[in-house]
């Protein structure tokens, strides 16, 4: 009897190739889990990027990191917030201290709640339901009929307040530098700030 005539040569053979097999199975799953790993792990570094930010906080803090803070902010208060017709900004909100701590985290929820890995339709019914609107009612309280003449200096609000919706990026520098620079004493509102926001004022109140 040939080696090739023997049954066990071709049980073995049979054995070798259900190893083979199971070995580019193995292989297989090998390059799945790493796929995975890698994902998760970047998901963890967003995350992390993702601390949550309290403008409050950033006072004497790096200018750049206020610049950033507000620029976003900015871009997504005329992206998103103020689509709803409920929402309203005065002229002056950058100088109110409070109102951006609000539209900061409001911005923060926003995100988390539209994240492609962690968002969730509970996340965003929430932040429609109870987040916006707790917002938009307490800006009313905290600026009221507030508006960036009140802040110059023979104002009677020549103090912490806010500014205008869709501000440039000077106007964002200008106080993002003045924040953490001297937190206590707020910027004094140059004339060309202080003339733009008429008609702004104006038209929010017709």
């Amino acid at each position: 009897m040939s080696p090739t005539d023997d049954p066990r040569w071709a049980a073995l053979g049979r054995q070798v190739e259900r190893t083979g097999t199971r070995l580019g199975e193995l292989d297989e799953l090998v390059r799945s889990l790493a796929a995975d790993v890698t994902t998760l792990a970047a998901r963890q570094k967003a995350r992390e990027d993702e601390v949550p930010i309290s403008w409050l906080a950033l006072a004497g803090g790096t200018t750049e990191a206020a610049r950033a803070v507000l620029r976003d902010l900015a871009t997504w208060l005329g992206d998103v917030y103020l689509r709803y017709s409920d929402a309203q900004l005065p002229s002056c909100w950058l100088w109110h201290p409070d109102v951006v701590e609000e539209l900061v985290w409001l911005h923060g929820c926003h995100r988390a709640a539209y994240d492609a890995d962690e968002g969730s339709w509970q996340r965003v019914a929430d932040w429609h339901d109870r987040h916006r609107p707790g917002v938009v009612k307490r800006l009313k309280s905290l600026a009221g009929d507030c508006e960036l003449s009140r802040h110059a200096p023979d104002g009677d609000r020549a103090s912490p307040g806010r500014a205008v919706p869709v501000a440039t990026s000077p106007d964002l520098d200008h106080t993002a530098d003045a924040w953490t620079t001297n937190p206590d004493t707020p910027p004094e509102p140059t004339q060309e700030q202080l003339t733009r926001p008429a008609t702004h004022n104006s038209a929010r109140r017709h």
